[in-house]
Formats: C-alpha cells, structure tokens, sequence
C-alpha cells in the first residue's frame, strides 16, 4: 500500500508540475485526496486530460488515511492496511493515470 500511495502521489505532482503547477509542500504534498483534486480540476483546461474525476474514488480516500500523517502506512504490522480494492485492480487504474501522465510529457 506504501508503494502505491507513494506512486500515486509522485505521479499527481509530476502531472500537476507539468502543467505549471506548483506541486504541494510539507503535509499537503503528502495528501492524496488534494491532489488528486488538484489534478482533475487542472486537467479540465489541460491538453493532455486526464481520465479522473474531481471525487477521489473510495481506494485514494483509504490510501491518503494511512498515507498522510501519522503516515500508518510506514508501519503495517502495528496499524494494519485495509482497501477494499483488489491490488491488481488497484495495480491497473495506477498504471493508467501512470500513462496519461507519461503522455503529457511526450
């Protein structure tokens, strides 16, 4: 699950730097539901759309719990990671805002 909050945020911010956006600092860099509604409202007006909508699905709001701070997600066996989305799922609709993303820098 850290890997794929870790993706996910990494892959937002390079979106969001490619358009001209600043990419968030400190806690909100790490805040998974703001940005990826910062994506999906940047990406309105971007030429290079992204297949998101504004509304995080319920598998970003679960991964931004343990991915924001106290960051849980470091610490599995104490706290324990529950989505609802299957990982190869999970792996799949990554892997697609992955290439869109990809696409905008081609």
């Amino acid at each position: 699950m850290y890997l794929a909050a870790q993706t996910l945020e990494c892959t937002l911010k390079a979106y969001l730097t490619k358009l001209g956006m600043p990419a968030p600092v400190r806690r909100k860099g790490h805040d998974l539901i703001n940005l990826w509604r910062s994506a999906a409202e940047a990406s309105a007006t971007a030429p290079n759309k992204l297949s998101i909508s504004v509304r995080p699905p319920e598998w970003c709001v679960m991964l931004n719990v343990f991915h924001d701070y106290p960051f849980l997600d470091r610490y599995p066996g104490v706290y324990g990671l529950s989505v609802k989305t299957k990982r190869t799922q999970l792996a799949k609709i990554l892997g697609r805002i992955l290439t869109q993303v990809d696409a905008s820098f081609q």
